[in-house]
């Protein structure tokens, strides 16, 4: 089944997937601020997104009778997602070190538009001008919300967050057709393989500091964080099994607004006009896109 047809059976469910993950990627980054104002550590906690996922994977597959076995070509193709996915986490928390968090945020949010363009050069059929309007609508949004002003900052963290949007387009793309027939939890187990190698080599390398300890100011942080991004982590890309790369691409431009939602409520920050402006913008661009989507499934049907 197709990702279109899928989304035109499916659409409601379909969309709740890259939803979901967009607002448990918002709860893990209020809890991941909480978590480094305290004194935790960028590799700790990129290690043991890691190992708890597996773990989880390991308990839980066997007791609802699921296999891991993907086969060959599936889990080479999952590997690779994992490497480049892996490899677009590592460069996006670089890119924090050279420019402010509303340059990396925004430049990242590109992706959507990458993972169009690459899904419609892959399909050979390029994405009709209202969705492209909608992306670029997406976009200023996210400008508008986070008040960025200027572009005028270190080139290399422009080109560290750069790569990463290339890597998580890359990467839904990917996964969109040469997964797109495999189960997502098991292709994100199996894409959680070659990211721990990676991140345990900058473990090794950076050091992870003190593992927190119940009741210390980290603890809870931690593990709120870690559990949020693992229920995103899978629902992402079931979402790009399920409606496909482009839809849920465009969806996960909701992550930013829900964060600035969340960052009012849970780290005391101020909720601008302009920021709801932005968010109204963003808001309108994704319900816009999602119904064009619809008409476009529902006019191919009835041809």
């Amino acid at each position: 089944m197709t990702a279109e047809r899928q989304f035109g059976s499916g659409r409601l469910v379909g969309a709740l997937f890259p939803l979901a993950s967009a607002f448990c990627l918002s709860v893990n980054n209020a809890a991941q601020s909480l978590y480094y104002d305290a004194g935790g550590t960028v590799p700790l906690m990129l290690l043991m997104r890691h190992i708890l996922y597996i773990a989880c994977c390991l308990v839980l597959f066997p007791l609802i009778g699921k296999s891991f076995a993907i086969g060959g070509p599936n889990f080479r193709a999952a590997l690779v997602s994992g490497t480049i996915y892996a490899i677009g986490m590592t460069t996006l928390l670089a890119a924090f070190l050279y420019i402010p968090v509303s340059l990396v945020i925004l430049t990242l949010y590109t992706f959507p538009i990458l993972t169009a363009l690459m899904d419609a050069a892959v399909k050979r059929h390029w994405p009709g001008i209202g969705q492209l309007v909608c992306l670029l609508m997406a976009f200023v949004g996210l400008a508008v919300a986070l008040e960025v002003t200027t572009f005028a900052h270190d080139p290399l963290g422009i080109f560290l967050v750069t790569v990463t949007a290339f890597c998580f387009a890359a990467a839904f793309v990917w996964n969109g057709h040469k997964l797109a027939d495999v189960d997502g939890t098991l292709v994100t187990f199996h894409m959680a393989i070659p990211g721990l190698v990676i991140m345990s080599v900058i473990a090794i390398y950076f050091g992870t500091g003190d593992f927190p300890l119940s009741g210390s100011a980290t603890f809870a942080p931690m593990w709120i964080a870690l559990i949020a991004y693992l229920v995103a982590f899978v629902t992402m890309f079931k979402g790009v099994e399920v409606i496909g790369p482009t839809p849920s691409a465009m969806i996960m431009n909701l992550e930013p607004v829900f964060t600035m939602m969340l960052a009012v409520v849970v780290l005391s920050e101020v909720l601008t006009p302009l920021r709801l402006l932005g968010a109204a913008i963003v808001l309108s661009a994704v319900l816009t896109s999602q119904w064009l989507a619809t008409r476009r499934v529902a006019r191919n049907a009835a041809i």
